[in-house]
């Protein structure tokens, strides 16, 4: 499982210079070590769990619609293609692993794509509200990118302005609830050339915590993430977000009743967005 705190609602900068298109496509990967968690159980007792770290790899292609609302703006986005190397149809019962061990993914026998997001942007441009209308397989991977790059920005950018953003939202999910707490601070170092356009090159460094509760084979999955990171975000000269990076490292804690304590692990990935052209 993927802290992050994107990708998620909208993927799309969203500003008080100016307004993003009504659609836009963003072509997004995911690319490093999961923490994950491997649970076997003997008996009738408490199952022990033991931190299972596995390789994420996933391209996908989100789509976002916005419209403006009351005292700001609403977003809905859907992701419209996955490749994550899987097998089109994922086994419902989980991956064996011997006598009494299983490997069992949340999104299981889920399809691979159709998942949905929604959220709401304040009049200042920050998001005020997110929510997770419905899953596809791998789309939790993109719940922590999509607010990750909707990045506010506070009007007209200059070389050397810097300021930070805090997010701070309990989203409902199909299967239970997640509350994403994130800083981010941003500072912008100059000029670049992207595809033949000037754009502006902003440093970006985030500190959050994610906590999500699903409902996994009867049991309510507590999982705690907290992150760090790093990257560099393009902005185009109407504060789209173009293109953007982000090096990401995350403490994990998984917790449950039926567990006979909690499971904890790192995991670290590499995001990249770009704006479909």
């Amino acid at each position: 499982m993927l802290l992050r705190p994107l990708v998620c609602t909208g993927l799309v900068a969203l500003t008080a210079a100016g307004h993003a298109p009504a659609t836009l496509r963003y072509e997004i990967s995911v690319r490093g070590t999961a923490a994950g968690m491997r649970v076997e159980r003997t008996g009738g007792g408490p199952a022990e769990g033991t931190f299972a770290p596995r390789p994420v790899g996933m391209r996908a292609v989100v789509a976002v619609a916005l419209a403006d609302s009351a005292g700001g703006r609403s977003v809905r986005a859907s992701m419209d293609s996955l490749d994550d190397g899987r097998p089109a149809q994922a086994a419902a019962a989980g991956e064996p692993q011997g006598p009494g061990v299983r490997i069992v993914r949340p999104d299981d026998g889920l399809p691979a794509t159709g998942a949905k997001w929604s959220a709401r942007i304040d009049a200042a441009g920050r998001l005020a509200a997110l929510r997770v209308d419905s899953r596809s397989r791998g789309s939790r991977t993109l719940d922590d990118v999509v607010p990750l790059l909707l990045p506010y920005v506070p009007g007209r950018l200059s070389k050397g302005a810097a300021w930070s953003d805090t997010t701070d939202v309990t989203a409902p999910t199909p299967d239970g609830s997640q509350h994403l707490r994130m800083v981010t601070a941003y500072r912008v170092a100059g000029e670049e050339q992207v595809q033949g356009a000037k754009v502006w090159r902003v440093e970006v460094a985030l500190d959050g915590t994610r906590e999500t509760k699903a409902a996994v084979q009867d049991e309510t999955l507590t999982t705690t993430a907290a992150t760090k990171g790093r990257g560099i975000y393009h902005f185009g000269r109407d504060g789209r977000l173009v293109d953007g990076r982000l090096e990401r490292e995350h403490q994990v804690r998984f917790e449950a009743g039926a567990l006979a304590a909690p499971v904890t692990g790192t995991g670290a990935d590499t995001v990249r967005v770009a704006l479909s052209r």
